[in-house]
């Protein structure tokens, strides 16, 4: 009779055991999953900035490249007052954790202040006939705005293969975590049939 209680003693902690393991495997679990599921949204987020941050200069530079014959009353972009790319860079610093990201987030805020003062500029240039505008457009304006282009495009990939990265990173943990709950639930199981049988 001693020998049957403490054996069925052995089993009730086993099984005590292997719950908490597998407690204790699906908390980390579901805590690795928010964590790379965090970075996951703070990737797609850097990825949709960096498309608006080359909408804004695509728009500048549309907007400058059609007013170039406008010889009466040429609209030209008024950038003084426009903040928004230096809010949506800033927003990006704000939520980007990586230093590849935030690295090449600073390359990109310097090339748009070299950029920036170069629009700034614009309004004189414009005072001036259609060969001095075209001129400017095509040998100052348009190289900038290449390499701003370039290194908004170089920021995007960095955040497309970081959220490659992140996301090979949750699958490969849910496969890792999951499977030492399979194997100490089934084990449970398994104890508790041999048990009671």
């Amino acid at each position: 009779m001693k020998v049957k209680r403490k054996i069925g003693s052995g089993f009730v902690i086993i099984a005590a055991i292997l719950l908490l393991s597998s407690l204790i495997a699906i908390y980390e679990f579901m805590t690795m999953r928010n964590n790379i599921a965090k970075m996951v949204v703070i990737n797609v987020s850097s990825i949709n900035i960096s498309d608006s941050l080359q909408d804004i200069c695509d728009e500048y530079a549309v907007g400058l490249l059609e007013s170039i014959n406008d010889e009466f009353k040429p609209s030209i972009p008024d950038v003084s007052q426009d903040t928004r790319f230096l809010d949506l860079l800033r927003r990006l610093q704000g939520i980007a954790d990586n230093p590849r990201e935030l690295e090449v987030a600073d390359t990109v805020k310097a090339a748009f202040v070299a950029h920036f003062h170069l629009m700034s500029q614009a309004p004189h240039v414009w005072l001036e006939h259609y060969e001095e505008r075209r001129e400017w457009f095509f040998k100052s304006y348009y190289p900038s705005y290449l390499t701003l282009s370039k290194y908004i495009r170089k920021l995007s990939d960095t955040s497309q293969s970081l959220l490659r990265e992140n996301s090979v990173n949750l699958s490969e943990s849910f496969y890792r975590s999951i499977m030492p709950c399979i194997v100490a639930v089934c084990s449970g199981i398994v104890l508790i049939f041999l048990f009671n049988y």
